[in-house]
């Protein structure tokens, strides 16, 4: 929990940066070419990104995984980046780092998205189904103790996923 508690102070950190550096330089611009708008202040801005980050965590099913499979390891070597994938019902368009390791299916976020995203390892054992979709993509089913017979659905690009497609095939077939 430290380590999430840390790695969202720095992204905070840094969004925080990024907005109040941004905001500066709009109103510098608007003001040299005597444009004039409705100002919404930095903070607004802050607090809607995260609130958004924290409601699409939930939303998503991010959350519940991170109570089940957070982990601390650091990012695999092989790493997929800047993928597109769903979680539960809330589809994430270029913002996923996939990698396959022994262990299971390594799942995190590019940093400007880990705010109430932290990294996840998901055990080969704790998959219950996997197959390819007709949108070739894999739709894995991950299973949550708390909830046995609704696991969350995780769909994921074939191609990122080739090195395990021996354990996955395996899985289709159970």
């Amino acid at each position: 929990m430290r380590k999430i508690f840390i790695d969202s102070i720095i992204n905070l950190a840094f969004l925080t940066t990024i907005i109040f550096t941004s905001s500066f330089f709009i109103s510098k611009i608007q003001s040299s070419i005597h444009y004039h708008r409705a100002d919404i202040p930095p903070l607004l801005i802050l607090s809607i990104v995260i609130f958004g980050s924290l409601l699409s965590s939930f939303i998503s099913g991010w959350l519940l995984l991170t109570k089940y499979y957070l982990t601390d390891i650091p990012s695999p070597p092989e790493l997929s980046i800047w993928q597109t994938g769903n979680i539960g019902l809330f589809s994430y368009r270029n913002s996923l780092n996939i990698g396959i390791i022994e262990e299971g299916i390594y799942l995190s976020f590019i940093f400007i998205m880990r705010l109430f995203h932290p990294p996840l390892l998901i055990p080969w054992e704790k998959i219950s189904k996997a197959g390819i979709n007709s949108f070739d993509e894999y739709e894995i089913y991950v299973d949550i103790p708390i909830f046995p017979n609704s696991p969350t659905i995780i769909r994921l690009p074939k191609e990122t996923l080739e090195k395990a497609e021996y354990i996955l095939k395996n899985k289709s077939n159970n």
